[in-house]
């Protein structure tokens, strides 16, 4: 009986181990597959925490982020951003994101919105990819094609 349990637990392991690692790919491919569909629009130059961003004559700095698809993104304000779930809220600090000289681009991926944000204290809108919050604008990875070859034209945001 002790050998069954074991062996019952080795396999857990081996398949949670296994799960991990699929999880990890899958993510990475799909943070790949947003990087080359960038690509073919501008020039992404890796960043420590951030990319920037030269499309159009002009340079932007582009976050990507996460978000699961049972989640909710909020932008509470231009520095801290919310996920939540029905078991929990995360908190982000966007503060050195939000204080970078340039204009931002927010690609979230793999859960395609709505996203909301605070307007003011008591409004709460959703966020449009053809539109700023702040001097953020928040894309779905699925609406790349179709937003970014058109971002302002070469014009400011």
């Amino acid at each position: 009986m002790r050998e069954i349990i074991i062996a019952l637990v080795i396999v857990v392991i081996i398949l949670l181990i296994t799960f991990i690692i699929f999880w990890k790919r899958y993510d990475n491919n799909l943070r790949n597959k947003i990087k080359e569909d960038l690509l073919k629009y501008g020039k992404l130059t890796n960043q420590k925490n951030y990319f920037l961003y030269e499309i159009n004559n002009q340079t932007y700095a582009l976050y990507i982020l996460r978000v699961n698809h049972q989640t909710k993104l909020t932008f509470n304000s231009k520095k801290i951003w919310e996920k939540s779930n029905k078991t929990n809220i995360k908190l982000i600090d966007m503060t050195n994101f939000s204080n970078l000289e340039y204009e931002k681009i927010v690609i979230v991926y793999p859960k395609v919105g709505p996203y909301l944000y605070y307007q003011d204290e008591n409004n709460l809108m959703f966020t449009n990819p053809d539109k700023n919050i702040w001097d953020l604008r928040v894309i779905s990875a699925d609406l790349i094609a179709q937003t970014i070859p058109n971002l302002n034209n070469g014009k400011k945001m």
